[in-house]
């Protein structure tokens, strides 16, 4: 995606396929080794779940 298409009147997100993004963040984030991981857990733990149920 080119800043251009970013800058067009009717730019929508959903014109480019972003799975592969999506992946690679969910992956660094949430995965077994990601950043927030620990901290997801530590909020279940504590009985304030994710809200995804």
């Amino acid at each position: 995606m080119s800043g251009r298409d970013y800058q067009r009147a009717d730019f929508h997100p959903d014109d480019h396929d972003t799975t592969q993004l999506l992946e690679q963040w969910r992956a660094e984030l949430f995965g077994a080794a990601g950043e927030l991981t620990d901290m997801l857990a530590r909020s279940e733990a504590a009985g304030q779940g994710s809200g995804r149920d």
